[in-house]
């Protein structure tokens, strides 16, 4: 093989170690709260810090706006019980009951 080849194939040879052998396998650049390479409880102390007061806020009620600066969707939790009603969550259905035929304690 030619000189220029050998040490083209070095260079990537190299760079490819690099990248393989990083400590974070390549999530340097995501915040933490995105990067699972941590913990939940971590991940949500970080996401918590980055909202702003009135960003804090507007997730308080049962409808919850979505954040777009930090890529969190809006949310209803209107539906999340063990109420027996189903509904509301972008589904386009009507609200039933559901029959529970066992107690669930």
């Amino acid at each position: 093989m030619k000189p220029k080849t050998i040490r083209i194939l070095l260079l990537i040879c190299i760079g490819i170690s690099v990248m393989a052998f990083s400590r974070d396998g390549g999530n340097a650049k995501k915040p933490i709260y995105l990067n699972t390479a941590y913990s939940f409880k971590e991940r949500a102390v970080d996401l918590v810090s980055r909202m702003t007061l009135e960003e804090k806020q507007s997730q308080l009620g049962n409808t919850m706006p979505a954040i777009p600066r930090l890529g969190v969707n809006k949310y209803d939790i209107w539906g999340e019980a063990l109420h027996g009603i189903m509904g509301r969550n972008n589904i386009i259905l009507q609200s039933f009951m559901v029959l529970f035929f066992q107690n669930i304690l």
